[in-house]
């Protein structure tokens, strides 16, 4: 009984975590509405990628519940036209308007995230680029809470309605005729 305590207690005293402060423990978001810098390198490196030119950043990233939803805006509807398949670390990102959006957990954002898509120009695909998208979570600005009032009002709203209104104008109607 004692054999399984002895590894338990000297993996709490040594804190790795508090001598490496990019630990992802240490900034994760919190619940709200962020402003995230983010950056495209050069898959393996530290230079700039060209995809820098067609993202917008800041994006803005909704925490809930250890989930990232990011939206990025890219620099204009013609750009957002030649771009598809856009994948984050495996995860295809979903087109809404001129923006891209996927929902990653919060951990991610620490980490160097995997990013590759399809480039295409009337229909012929011209080039499939990949780049390491990092997120600067430490320089995240919080825009506000995450909205959570729609639950309640959703269901609540179409019942009564669809019950009142129907049932009143037929009996109205039968008494008359």
């Amino acid at each position: 009984p004692v054999a399984p305590e002895v590894p338990t207690t000297p993996a709490q005293p040594d804190n790795p975590s508090e001598s490496n402060p990019e630990k992802p423990s240490q900034t994760a978001l919190k619940n709200g509405v962020y402003s995230v810098p983010l950056t495209n390198y050069k898959t393996g490196t530290t230079t700039a990628s060209s995809m820098n030119h067609y993202l917008k950043t800041p994006a803005t990233v909704t925490v809930k519940n250890g989930q990232a939803t990011i939206d990025i805006e890219t620099s204009n509807a013609s750009i957002m036209g030649m771009m598809s398949n856009y994948r984050f670390n495996g995860i295809k990102a979903t087109a809404s308007g001129n923006h891209w959006l996927v929902t990653l957990p919060v951990t991610d954002l620490n980490k160097t995230v995997a990013t590759s898509m399809t480039i295409s120009m009337n229909g012929t695909v011209i080039e499939q680029p990949q780049a390491d998208m990092v997120f600067e979570v430490e320089k995240a600005v919080r825009l506000g809470d995450v909205p959570t009032d729609t639950k309640p009002v959703t269901p609540s709203t179409p019942e009564k309605p669809a019950g009142d209104t129907p049932v009143a104008t037929p009996d109205t109607s039968n008494d008359v005729a």
